[in-house]
């Protein structure tokens, strides 16, 4: 089966009082993600101040961040 990649609109991120989410994104699937001009593959986890990728860095990379420019979901399906 070949992936198909679905792309996720940043701008229906979620900016809350203490946390930042997606209503596309869940913790369960994979993505591939630009940020800051380099692809990254992994997963999300949910953190107490929201959605934090961990393909990125040794403490991963929240959502909230500036940085991100293009995210897709990997769909193997």
């Amino acid at each position: 089966m070949v992936p198909r990649l679905e792309k996720i609109d940043l701008n229906k991120r979620q900016f809350k009082t203490n946390e930042c989410t997606h209503p596309d994104i869940n913790a369960h699937s994979s993505y591939l993600a630009k940020i800051n001009g380099r692809w990254h593959a992994g997963k999300f986890s949910r953190q107490h101040y929201g959605l934090n990728f961990e393909a990125v860095y040794d403490a991963g990379f929240q959502l909230d961040y500036d940085g991100w420019e293009e995210l897709y979901k990997i769909n193997t399906k």
